[in-house]
This record gives structure tokens, sequence and C-alpha cells, in this order.
């Protein structure tokens, strides 16, 4: 099976690589793509800020370091990234604790 799509014309040559497929289109030009480009292209259209509508996609790390809860990502009405300072205060203080008169830093490997 096969689509017509626009190619995106803010892009001069748009390269895609598909299960070790490469294909590749002139932008602004209206080609016919297999099902698996034309699925590529309208997902990434769809995360395409606009003045109306900023970004919001979920971000996400294969591999997390440090506190395996994380601190939560948001972002502005600009799309700008911020993470919020009591969830840094906490995810960086959680394990943290007072024995006797010491504080107690437990390192990685603990916990």
């Amino acid at each position: 099976m096969s689509k017509t799509v626009t190619i995106p014309s803010d892009v001069s040559r748009l390269e895609v690589e598909i299960n070790r497929v490469h294909y590749s289109y002139k932008g602004g030009d209206t080609v016919t793509v297999p099902d698996e480009v034309a699925a590529l292209l309208a997902d990434n259209l769809r995360d395409v800020p606009t003045d109306t509508r900023p970004v919001h996609s979920p971000l996400a790390a294969e591999n997390k370091k440090g506190n395996k809860a994380g601190v939560p990502v948001m972002t502005d009405e600009s799309g700008n990234l911020y993470a919020d300072a009591d969830a840094a205060a906490a995810a960086a203080l959680g394990k943290i604790y007072v024995d006797g008169h010491k504080a107690v830093i437990p390192n990685n490997e603990e916990g």
C-alpha cells in the first residue's frame, strides 16, 4: 500500500531510513510514499510546535542515573523545559538521613 503526501517545504531534502530501506524526497514535493513513511511523517508533523500549541511530548531516558524515581521535566507555554525546584530537591535529598550527629548520604550501591 502507499499514500500520497506533501513533503514539508521547510526542508530541502528529506532523508528517511526505515527497516534498512533508505528513502529520499525533495522538500515541498507531493509524492507517493510507502505506508510506513507516511505514518512516520504524520507522527512527526503531529508533534511540530506551533504558535498556538507548544510541544508537550513526554521525555524519557532509557537508562536513568541516580534516583530511579527521577525528577519530572515540564514545559512552559513557550515549550521551554524546566524541572520543579521542590521535586529536584526531594529527589536529591530523599535518601539523606541523620544518625546521631551525622548526616548519612548513602552511595548508589546502597540503594
